[in-house]
């Protein structure tokens, strides 16, 4: 089944105006800061929230068609949309298999074997023995699984997923991505993700759309849009710096607060706006006041304004500036830095990449965590 939106939604202050295309079968992962629209999105998609005026289709079927002549939108249980969000929803009084039958039995009407087909279900998801159990009984991600069970018997058109493992511990979550990957894989359904976890988008995305103030940022493949990233966003999750620039020389980008010397490869020309990127686990710590000064090309000199958890360690971020780096939490007990230290911030030029700024959209900044 295909997806095809063309959508305005306003809420308060709010407006969404986004296009999406999701081919059959595929599984679109839609990436954004808080308040990017991605919740609003999906609301719209399912039937929960009103759209202003445009289209829904699915595999040509429309959903919602609001113009000024006309406002046609179906009710969210006509729709053969499911909706899975972080928590599953069960119902509480029912068993595990009465729980998916319940979605089966939802969607087809008919009780005559909704039994044995739940009982499959619950079987491809890895719960046969738990039948009988109910939710109270069944830990978060055993719960999830049912849940799953649920929205896939139900055979839905279309298949909303927002953020179904952030509520997860790290074993569960990693199960339940394989099992997603498993049953979308064979059922085929076509998939929109929300999420802000990236191994998600590595494991489950066939494609990636990022939405920024209720705009579509950038839209490919996850190496692209996670590899070459336009907005901070993007890079944040990527785990990169992103900085806007333009070339000045052979490999030599002039940026906010200095210059960037890319390593070698395919750079854009002398005059060229371009996005420059680097890991930021690529960028090493200096003692204060020890060289390279903040003219040196690829070094910063700063403030440190905050100290952040990170995967690797410890994210240091300096007040004003965009370089981040993240290291080793040693080498921050090392050096006894916090908050008002001033520190040399360094990239190797091997580590960097240039491209350019061809319209992808977005903007650079520092951005952590959070959901809409």
């Amino acid at each position: 089944m295909t997806l095809s939106a063309e959508l305005v939604v306003r809420r308060g202050d709010f407006v969404l105006d986004a296009n999406l295309e999701v081919g059959a079968g595929e599984v679109l992962a839609l990436l954004g800061p808080n308040g990017s629209g991605k919740s609003t999105l999906l609301g719209a998609l399912a039937g929960l929230l009103p759209v202003a005026t445009g289209s829904i289709r699915v595999n040509g079927r429309p959903l919602t068609r609001v113009s000024a002549g006309e406002r046609m939108s179906l009710p969210a249980h006509a729709r053969r949309v499911g909706l899975l969000g972080q928590e599953s929803l069960l119902f509480p009084h029912l068993t595990a298999v009465q729980n998916v039958a319940f979605g089966i039995r939802a969607a087809h009407g008919s009780r005559v074997d909704a039994g044995r087909r739940a009982e499959r279900w619950l079987a491809d998801v890895g719960l046969s023995g738990f039948e009988g159990r109910r939710p109270a009984e069944l830990s978060g991600g055993q719960q999830q699984r049912v849940a799953i069970a649920r929205a896939l018997a139900a055979e839905p058109d279309l298949l909303l997923l927002d953020e179904p493992m952030a509520s997860l511990d790290v074993e569960a979550a990693s199960s339940i991505r394989t099992l997603l990957r498993e049953r979308l894989s064979s059922t085929g359904t076509t998939t929109v993700l929300v999420t802000h976890d990236v191994v998600d988008v590595i494991v489950l995305a066939d494609r990636v759309v990022t939405l920024d103030s209720g705009r579509v940022a950038d839209d490919g493949s996850a190496s692209d849009v996670l590899g070459r990233p336009v907005n901070g966003f993007a890079a944040s999750l990527a785990g990169l710096n992103l900085l806007a620039g333009r070339v000045t020389g052979r490999g030599l980008v002039a940026v906010a607060h200095g210059h960037v010397l890319a390593g070698s490869g395919d750079l854009p020309p002398v005059g060229s706006e371009a996005w420059v990127a680097f890991p930021r686990s690529a960028v090493t710590v200096r003692e204060p006041g020890a060289e390279p000064t903040p003219a040196v090309e690829n070094s910063w000199v700063g403030t440190v304004a905050a100290l952040e958890p990170a995967a690797g360690g410890i994210r240091i971020v300096l007040a004003g500036d965009e370089v981040v780096a993240e290291v080793p939490s040693s080498q921050v007990l090392a050096r006894q830095l916090g908050s008002g230290s001033v520190v040399s911030l360094h990239v190797d030029p091997e580590f960097v990449t240039v491209y350019r700024r061809h319209g992808r959209g977005g903007h650079a900044s520092h951005w952590e965590g959070g959901s809409d």
